[in-house]
């Protein structure tokens, strides 16, 4: 676990634990959704936070792999955006089912490239993903989501133009 945490190019070391600041800035951001009536009371009181906490770091063992390296958990288990992250996640998840890229699991890539014609001069390969979601641009996330966002003809619980 050191190693992946004293790399540079994925964690950096923090001064200050940012926490409250996020709790502050979420909050503040929450409360004129509220005010608007776009976030009634019960939601507005499951997203805002109260009592933030830092994410916590952890590592379960890659047991088939050699030398038994480490695979990074973060859990944000009472972090200040834990709660709306939930929120999101289930309005997004009709956005992520119907993408034709979506794979649930190795059964359903399997039923997948069973209807798939490969060349004799092409080559099936597998690659081993190294930190998959630290080595993901968050600006090509957003650009993505945005993206799916816009061609997305069905009702969101917040307007387009409220959600910046």
């Amino acid at each position: 676990m050191d190693t992946l945490v004293n790399d540079g190019n994925t964690y950096k070391k923090l001064k200050n634990d940012p926490s409250k600041k996020l709790q502050h800035n979420l909050n503040k951001k929450l409360w004129p959704l509220h005010l608007a009536n776009i976030i009634k009371k019960p939601l507005y009181s499951k997203l805002c936070c109260s009592v933030a906490q830092a994410p916590k770091l952890y590592g379960l063992p890659k047991i088939h792999k050699e030398n038994t390296p480490m695979r990074p958990i973060v859990s944000f288990c009472s972090s200040p955006t834990y709660e709306l992250s939930k929120y999101l996640a289930r309005i997004l998840k009709p956005l992520i089912e119907r993408s034709e890229h979506r794979l649930v699991n190795s059964a359903d890539f399997m039923t997948k490239i069973q209807v798939e014609t490969i060349s004799a001069t092409h080559e099936l390969v597998t690659f081993d993903v190294k930190s998959l979601f630290t080595s993901i641009s968050l600006k090509l996330a957003i650009e993505c989501m945005e993206e799916s966002l816009a061609n997305y003809d069905d009702e969101l619980p917040i307007r387009k133009e409220e959600r910046s």
